[in-house]
């Protein structure tokens, strides 16, 4: 049985774990897929259609959730984009922080200005008018953690494979390896659900899903 410790919806724990388990994916998917599609390749800086996206993907700001139920952003919602942009300037500008360093070394000066620190409303307005990527990106995280949650609380195989399904979706789109993303999420999840167990001081850990995975 997969993560056996998690509360069930009818559970008073369930929404303040989940909501830790959906912060804690939200943040790091804006981690891995940015630092996945740039890892093997500056090049892919010159895309600026692109890259603008996923430097303000990275910048977003968390969903906190709406009890009981809700734990990621509705992209249907008009209000969502801008609750997800509102008031990132810094948080972008630590994302471009290391960019133009990377381009340098690389001997692409000129790119590498484009990505300065100083350019981050332009930057954020490029985006703001022409979003479909940053959409895109924002959907398919909350369809990966909703699944997540659901394998997590429901644990059975139709969950299982639903989950599976929206990761490979998400990280072929993305162009991120499935088994490093896959990884990186059990992992994550796992680490907020051992932290809770601990925290009720129960002394069984959170079973890892990884074995029941192919």
């Amino acid at each position: 049985m997969i993560w056996v410790n998690a509360p069930e919806e009818t559970d008073p724990r369930y929404f303040q774990t989940w909501q830790r388990v959906s912060l804690a994916l939200q943040k790091g998917l804006r981690t891995w897929i940015p630092a996945a599609y740039f890892r093997e390749d500056v090049a892919r800086y010159e895309d600026r259609d692109t890259s603008y996206q996923l430097v303000v993907y990275e910048a977003c700001r968390t969903f906190h959730g709406r009890p009981r139920t809700e734990f990621t952003y509705d992209v249907a919602d008009p209000g969502t984009l801008p609750a997800a942009l509102r008031t990132i300037g810094q948080a972008m500008r630590t994302v471009l922080d290391p960019i133009g360093p990377r381009l340098y070394e690389a001997g692409r000066p000129e790119l590498a200005r484009r990505y300065a620190p100083v350019w981050h409303q332009d930057i954020l307005r490029a985006v703001r008018k022409k979003p479909k990527r940053l959409i895109r990106l924002l959907a398919s995280e909350s369809a990966l953690i909703d699944a997540a949650i659901d394998w997590g609380t429901m644990r059975n195989a139709a969950a299982e494979k639903r989950f599976l399904k929206v990761l490979t979706s998400l990280a072929r789109v993305q162009g991120t390896d499935v088994q490093e993303l896959r990884e990186h999420v059990l992992n994550c999840v796992e680490n907020v659900l051992n932290a809770r167990v601990l925290e009720h001081g129960n002394a069984v850990a959170a079973r890892s899903p990884n074995a029941r995975i192919g």
